[in-house]
């Protein structure tokens, strides 16, 4: 049902609420249909995003699972992740959920090189996260618990340890990306949710 919301609609009208009362980010959209003016709307043009979103997050959770795992126990988690059938499903659907685990994966795996030996974030890199939140979240929508756990997080790190002004500096630029985020979204859209997010809403 995504997909013929996709091969039907030009960019301009994937912004306006779906039909067969389907939803996904904007950005997946966006994505999907430039396969589709490139390679035709076929089934394979239409799957091909979502199953390179399945192969980058071998990779990713390669690098995740390295960075909280004995070597060991990284090997056979991988192998757990690759086996998964719910993973390996989604990554040849036309569909956002292989796209979720990516981008997901790759917000952990950004926070994990960025936190100093504290955990919080080093003084220097504290906007690489908020750009790549920034943009994840046009991306994909489960990627927002992701960002506020991190956010939640590394605001108690800071309390903690008494870095009043890094705390700022953080809360602002995550206030700042979220609400350009919302506002551009509400522009793009008339402000109105789709029909799914709607009843979320309610």
């Amino acid at each position: 049902m995504l997909a013929l919301n996709i091969t039907a609609r030009p960019f301009g009208r994937l912004l306006e609420p779906l039909e067969f009362d389907q939803a996904a980010p904007i950005g997946f959209l966006f994505v999907q249909r430039a396969a589709v003016n490139l390679f035709g709307g076929s089934e394979y043009s239409l799957r091909f995003f979502p199953l390179l979103c399945g192969i980058a997050s071998l990779f990713l959770f390669w690098k995740v699972a390295e960075s909280v795992l004995a070597p060991r126990a990284s090997v056979i988690a991988l192998g757990l992740f690759a086996l998964a059938d719910r993973l390996v499903y989604y990554s040849a659907e036309a569909k956002q959920y292989s796209a979720d685990v990516a981008i997901c994966l790759l917000v952990w795996w950004v926070v994990t090189t960025v936190e100093g030996p504290g955990g919080a974030p080093h003084p220097r890199r504290w906007w690489v996260p908020a750009v790549v939140g920034a943009v994840a979240i046009w991306l994909s929508y489960p990627v927002v618990f992701i960002l506020g756990g991190v956010g939640l997080r590394w605001a108690w790190l800071q309390v903690r340890n008494r870095h009043f002004e890094e705390l700022g500096v953080s809360g602002a630029t995550g206030v700042i990306c979220w609400e350009l985020r919302g506002g551009v979204r509400a522009v793009v859209t008339g402000g109105e949710p789709k029909p799914a997010a709607r009843r979320v809403l309610e």
